[in-house]
């Protein structure tokens, strides 16, 4: 079986702009809004890690709305290095 290679998840729905074109449902774009939806815990992602290392996972996809929104963002990055994935904040 394949191990797991590549974990997405999307930090937040918030987002500090409006663009018409985003898929995330900010103020002013025509999808539905994703930004009153709950976040995941600090702890949910330390569970999410961990799994994730234990299926083979090493690079990690840190998106929203705005990640770097959060503001415990600092922390989530250092979850995931302390875990030593690879980072990707988009």
């Amino acid at each position: 079986m394949e191990q797991l290679k590549t974990i997405f998840i999307a930090v937040t729905g918030k987002c500090n702009l409006g663009c018409l074109h985003c898929s995330v449902g900010c103020p002013g774009s025509d999808s539905q809004p994703r930004s009153d939806r709950a976040e995941l815990s600090l702890d949910e992602l330390k569970g999410i890690a961990g799994e994730g290392k234990r299926l083979g996972a090493n690079k990690i996809v840190l998106s929203g709305g705005e990640p770097m929104i959060r503001p415990d963002f600092r922390d989530i990055v250092e979850i995931f290095l302390d875990r030593d994935y690879r980072i990707i904040i988009n």
